[in-house]
């Protein structure tokens, strides 16, 4: 199996022990192995069909890499990726109300019944996968290591404010609809499954206040798409703060940005703290 950082070459990893020479060996063993599972999950046995569209869902990433000119190594392995029951969800992530996620370079996938919302929700998890990752190792006093995520995409968690969590959500959900589009030429799923994997939106009060933002910026659908890339790209690379000069964005809109948490009602409150006409509903 190729090293992990041949599979993702967007994680950057910072090491702290007390012996420099072990925070460079943790670097290299992580950069090597990848992060492990920490919840210890449960895997269920992945279904040929699931492989398959895994394995689609990856090619689709890589094609987006390309075409935005990026040269980003992404081709993880299928053991990242953990489809479990709603139960081990609940028993190893401790989620009240389980549902899809990723964590420190990991996929968690719940098995659902209706074939396009496990693949509505895979390519969600993909482009949080195929995002920059900032990954903080720590060797603690008893031997144990620790393993605390600093950064993802635009997310930044090293405060418990998990600033820009909701900008990071909007634009994750931004990548994956993109890819979504580029999906349903698939003969994977039937002409229904398709219409409700195409017009289902995630965190769709997130996407519609990013896509408002950046529509104030100009009216041409042609520089509109440019800008998103230029979004995504930054996405992908931790450019978070190029991307604010880029995109010349005030300081009261970098704020609203950075408070926006994933709730629903936070996209009102952003609107209104920014004094914008209620064009979100």
């Amino acid at each position: 199996m190729k090293k992990f950082s041949e599979q993702k070459s967007n994680l950057e990893v910072v090491a702290k022990a007390t012996d420099p020479k072990a925070s460079r060996r943790l670097k290299t063993e992580c950069k090597r192995n990848g992060p492990p599972d920490e919840y210890g999950v449960v895997d269920l046995k992945k279904t040929n069909w699931e492989k398959q569209i895994i394995r689609r869902g990856i090619k689709i990433f890589q094609r987006i890499i390309k075409d935005l000119g990026m040269d980003i190594k992404f081709c993880p392995n299928l053991k990242y990726f953990h489809i479990i029951s709603k139960k081990e969800m609940r028993r190893k992530l401790q989620e009240k109300n389980p549902t899809n996620g990723y964590f420190n370079c990991h996929a968690y996938l719940l098995r659902d019944h209706s074939p396009w919302y496990f693949v509505h929700g895979l390519f969600h998890e993909l482009a949080h996968f195929v995002s920059y990752y900032k990954l903080q190792i720590t060797l603690g006093d008893n031997g144990q290591l620790q393993y605390r995520r600093l950064i993802n995409g635009f997310a930044d968690n090293q405060n418990p404010r998990l600033d820009f969590n909701g900008f990071d959500e909007a634009v994750t959900e931004m990548l994956a609809i993109k890819a979504r589009q580029l999906f349903a030429s698939s003969k994977l799923l039937s002409a229904n499954q398709k219409k409700a994997l195409l017009t289902n939106i995630g965190y769709h009060l997130h996407v519609a206040f990013v896509e408002e933002l950046l529509m104030q910026k100009t009216n041409n659908q042609e520089e509109l798409m440019a800008l998103k890339n230029k979004v995504f790209k930054a996405y992908i690379l931790g450019q978070r703060e190029q991307l604010f000069k880029k995109l010349r964005l005030d300081a009261n809109t970098i704020a609203a940005l950075k408070k926006m948490t994933t709730a629903k009602t936070a996209t009102h409150r952003a609107i209104a703290f920014l004094g914008w006409p209620v064009i979100i509903v």
